[in-house]
C-alpha cells in the first residue's frame, strides 16, 4: 500500500492560500451552509478574510450568515475575474461544470481535511512512515478493492490537498443509511451515537420509510439534547425514540469540551468551557430491551473511544456499524479496532461526497 503513496507532489492548496493572502481581491464563498461554515472557518483561521457569502437568487433565504452578507451569486457573475469566488459546496464537479457554461472559469475550490484540525493539515508524509506497519495492517483489512483504493485515494489527498486523488473513489450517497449496503429490514433498532439535532433520525425515518422498530440517540450537549427531542416529537416518535443526554466513551467519567458557534465542530479538550458526562454504550444499553441492529458514531474524533465502550455490544448484537472518520489515527486504529472486536466483521470504506473530510468506515456481518 506505501508504493502508493504520493511522495514527491507539493500541496498545491498551500500555493492557493498564499495567493489568496497576497491577492487585493475580495474573497467570497459561493455557498451558506455546512462546507461553507467549514470554509469559512478555515480561512479564518488562516488569516484570510472573507467580504460576503453568495447563493443563487432562487435559494437566497436570509441576508446574512453567521454575520457576514449574503448576496446572489448573480449579481457579481459579470466581476467574477475582479474576485476570489470560492467553492463553498461540497459537490464542486457540477459547480465547475455549471459556472463553465456560463464562461466563467475563475472558481476556486478548497478542501478542509477535517473540521477538527483547522487550520493544520491533516497528517503529513512523516506521520504515515511512522506508523507504516498500522496503515498496511489497516489496508489488509478491507474486504474489496474500492476500499482499498479509498484508502489510498484518501491518504495521498490528505497528505497534498489534491482532491483528483479521491475523485475517481467518490460514490456519492447518504453518510450513515447508504443505498449500497443499508440492511433493508423492517424492524431495525438504531443507536443513534452523536444525535445532534436529530438530522440522522430524520434521515433514517425517510429512508425507512417509518418501518422501524425503534430508535436510541445519544446527545451529550444540552442545547442540541433539546433541538433532538424537538425533532422526535416533530416526527411523532415519542413511543418509538429513546434519548439520552450522555456522550459514549470508553468509561463513565466527566469530559471538558469547547463547543462553537454551530456546534459541528465541537470537540474534547482539557481546558474546555463545557462539562460533558459520558458513560459506555455497554453499560446505557443494559437495561434497554431492544438489540441494536444499526450504530451510526459521528462524533468528532470519540469514535474509536465509543466503539472501545461498545465491545460487547458490537460481539452480542452483530450490527451495521458506520462510522465517520475523523482524526488522522482512526485511518488505522478504527479498522484495526473493529477486526479486535469481531473477527469476522467485513469492512467497507466510502468517498461519500467530493470532499476529503467525508470518509465513512462501514463494518456489517453476514
Amino acid at each position: 500500500m506505501l508504493d502508493k503513496i504520493v511522495t514527491n507532489q507539493e500541496n498545491r492548496q498551500d500555493l492557493i492560500l498564499q495567493e489568496l493572502r497576497q491577492s487585493n481581491k475580495p474573497v467570497i464563498i459561493y455557498g451558506a451552509s455546512v462546507y461553507a461554515y467549514v470554509v469559512y472557518k478555515y480561512l479564518n483561521a488562516l488569516g484570510i478574510p472573507v467580504f460576503k457569502m453568495a447563493v443563487d437568487r432562487a435559494y437566497k433565504q436570509s441576508d446574512s450568515y453567521m454575520g457576514i452578507e449574503v448576496i446572489s451569486i448573480e449579481d457579481v457573475l459579470d466581476r467574477a475575474d475582479d474576485l476570489n469566488i470560492i467553492i463553498g459546496i461540497s459537490n464542486y464537479p457540477q459547480v465547475i461544470e455549471r459556472f463553465r457554461e456560463k464562461g466563467i472559469t475563475s472558481l476556486i475550490t478548497i478542501d478542509v481535511p477535517d473540521f477538527l484540525n483547522i487550520p493544520e493539515h491533516f497528517m503529513n508524509h512523516d506521520f504515515v512512515y511512522e506508523n507504516r506497519n498500522h496503515f498496511e495492517k489497516a489496508y489488509e483489512l478491507f474486504d474489496d478493492e474500492l476500499s482499498k483504493k479509498t484508502f489510498e485515494g484518501a491518504i495521498n489527498t490528505k497528505l497534498t490537498s489534491d482532491l483528483s486523488h479521491i475523485l475517481p473513489n467518490v460514490e456519492p450517497d447518504h453518510l450513515y443509511f447508504t443505498k449500497e449496503n443499508f440492511p433493508e429490514k423492517k424492524n431495525e433498532v438504531m443507536l443513534d451515537v452523536g444525535g445532534f439535532n436529530g438530522d440522522s433520525i430524520r434521515d433514517f425515518v425517510q429512508i425507512t420509510g417509518g418501518q422501524f422498530k425503534h430508535i436510541i440517540s445519544l446527545e451529550p450537549f444540552p442545547k442540541m439534547f433539546d433541538d433532538l427531542n424537538a425533532t422526535v416529537n416533530e416526527l411523532g416518535l415519542q413511543d418509538r425514540c429513546t434519548t439520552i443526554q450522555l456522550g459514549a466513551w470508553n468509561e463513565k467519567t466527566t469530559l471538558s469540551f469547547s463547543n462553537t458557534e454551530m456546534d459541528i465542530d465541537s470537540k474534547i479538550k482539557a481546558d474546555g468551557d463545557l462539562k460533558i458526562e459520558v458513560d459506555t454504550i455497554d453499560s446505557m444499553l443494559l437495561n434497554v430491551d431492544f438489540p441494536v441492529t444499526y450504530m451510526k458514531f459521528d462524533i468528532n474524533g470519540a469514535e474509536y473511544n465509543a466503539l472501545q465502550g461498545a465491545a460487547e455490544t458490537i460481539r452480542k448484537n452483530r450490527p451495521f456499524v458506520a462510522v465517520k472518520m475523523h482524526v488522522k489515527e482512526d485511518f488505522f486504529r478504527l479498522p484495526i479496532l473493529l477486526k479486535q472486536i469481531a473477527p469476522d466483521i467485513k469492512l467497507h470504506l466510502r468517498q461519500r461526497n467530493y470532499m476529503s473530510m467525508m470518509l465513512v468506515l462501514y463494518g456489517f456481518f453476514d
